[in-house]
């Protein structure tokens, strides 16, 4: 059988028609593919960070206007007036035009005794001279607790200041509505599965999680989040049912409180998801053009000099 001269030229040509353009096309592909890739990476991270920067804020203020709310009170008003009965409600009533966000409000003197009360409870004469609340806030001044049940066994949180008036010492004290409180914190919205929410240093839930943890239980996931630390932290993990999420915690109240806001990894990087299958289709959609362009082309080129060698023999 005659073997055909052009086999071993066309290998050639195909070879070079192919590998010629394709080489560049790949290293222009893999490194756009890189260095888009890690941007949207780090967009994805630098949002998640602002998003916490700015919820850390959010809750911040809220905390330091209640707080602002309750000094206003005990330096615009004599203790004389603020444990009447009548006078309480009056303030209660200009309190919660300022925020719905207070529950009720309390008067208590150095012995920690409650001497005034206006609210839904019965707390008037009890005692919290043992409570850790009421030990902070004489020691500090002013003090926001941890949520508690405390004697009305209802999960709810206190701000409380102190003033020294006529050589005594008093305390006034609110509580914060746990509800208000969650829809503050909750409110975060990334993409489908992203949450925010509060613990506490032991890891307990200082506000729900929407996609499971009531307030008052430990979360499992504690350990991950680590110690104590300054600024944003951002970081991959799974949680307690294996899931890939994509975190970001800092710490709030003097290391009291540590938020938390976190986004399953696949719903995080979508737009990374999507951008890879987008390149993927470019590669195979690129490399099949090059493949068939040199196919063609170099089947052109062995036919033209296959007419030329027919020439050459006739004449």
């Amino acid at each position: 059988m005659k073997q055909n001269p052009y086999a071993g030229l066309k290998k050639v040509i195909l070879a070079g028609m192919i590998l010629v353009p394709l080489i560049p096309f790949v290293m222009v592909l893999g490194i756009g593919y890189y260095y888009f890739t890690t941007s949207l990476e780090n967009n994805t991270i630098a949002s998640m960070r602002r998003i916490v920067q700015d919820h850390r804020q959010m809750i911040e203020s809220f905390l330091m206007e209640r707080k602002a709310d309750l000094e206003f009170i005990l330096n615009t008003n004599s203790i004389e007036d603020l444990i009447r009965p009548d006078q309480l409600q009056r303030t209660f009533e200009n309190l919660q035009k300022e925020s719905h966000a207070f529950v009720d409000l309390g008067i208590f003197d150095e012995s920690g005794l409650h001497v005034a009360y206006h609210g839904p409870y019965h707390l008037t004469g009890k005692v919290y001279d043992q409570a850790s609340w009421f030990k902070a806030v004489i020691k500090n001044g002013f003090y926001i607790s941890n949520v508690f049940l405390g004697y009305r066994h209802v999960p709810h949180f206190v701000i409380t200041v102190a003033k020294i008036n006529q050589g005594r010492q008093w305390v006034i004290r609110a509580t914060i509505d746990t509800q208000i409180f969650n829809d503050l914190v909750k409110k975060v919205r990334i993409g489908k599965t992203g949450e925010a929410y509060l613990l506490d240093a032991e890891g307990v839930f200082q506000t729900e999680r929407r996609s499971g943890g009531p307030l008052l239980k430990k979360d499992p996931d504690r350990p991950k989040y680590g110690p104590v630390h300054e600024g944003i932290n951002t970081f991959i993990e799974s949680d307690a049912q294996g899931e890939l999420f994509l975190y970001a915690t800092t710490w709030l109240k003097g290391g009291s409180w540590l938020l938390v806001v976190r986004q399953e990894k696949v719903d995080a990087f979508k737009a990374l998801r999507q951008a890879s299958h987008l390149i993927v289709l470019i590669s195979v959609l690129g490399g099949a053009t090059i493949i068939a362009v040199a196919l063609f082309l170099t089947g052109r080129i062995i036919r033209r000099m296959e007419r030329m060698d027919q020439e050459k023999d006739q004449l």
